[in-house]
């Protein structure tokens, strides 16, 4: 192992602030997990389950036209649902290279070390984070619209 070198006093700010920073990815990738998600999640299966029982009591009094309408709503609802979790872990995958560079800034700082494995962690943090950001716009754009499509179908039958 590297013996540790004396720092410079920016050397020393800057190694704070890198340390704060993995504290936050911590505790951002917690919340990351409690979140927004939560709620589409329990509105996206609630929305499931409303409907599939809907469906199941009158399915023979409803037009075929909004059976079809209450079908698609279902599958957006599970588009939803999937995009919402796939976007969980990569919310994961991506904090944990953000805390792999990280860590390996404070161990070049501290031991004056030029290892920059960090590249290839950097392109596929930035890759995941673009990532959960197209699949947090899926879940939510597929939630809205399955409330939508239903709401239509409601007042199509009242």
């Amino acid at each position: 192992m590297s013996k540790e070198k004396e720092l410079s006093d920016h050397d020393i700010l800057y190694l704070d602030e890198l340390k704060e920073y993995l504290v936050k990815l911590e505790q951002t990738k917690l919340y990351s997990i409690q979140r927004f998600d939560i709620i589409v999640l329990v509105i996206s299966t609630s929305g499931i389950f409303l409907l599939i029982n809907l469906i199941g009591t009158l399915h023979k009094e409803l037009p075929e036209c909004v059976l079809i309408f209450l079908k698609i709503s279902i599958s957006v609802f599970a588009l939803s649902i999937v995009s919402n979790l796939a976007s969980q872990k990569f919310a994961y995958f991506s904090s944990e290279n953000h805390r792999k560079i990280c860590e390996e800034k404070i161990y070049n700082l501290k031991y004056k070390s030029e290892r920059s494995k960090h590249k290839k962690e950097e392109k596929r943090a930035e890759y995941q984070s673009r990532l959960v950001y197209i699949l947090n716009v899926i879940s939510l754009v597929s939630l809205v619209v399955a409330i939508i499509i239903s709401t239509i179908s409601f007042w199509a039958v009242a």
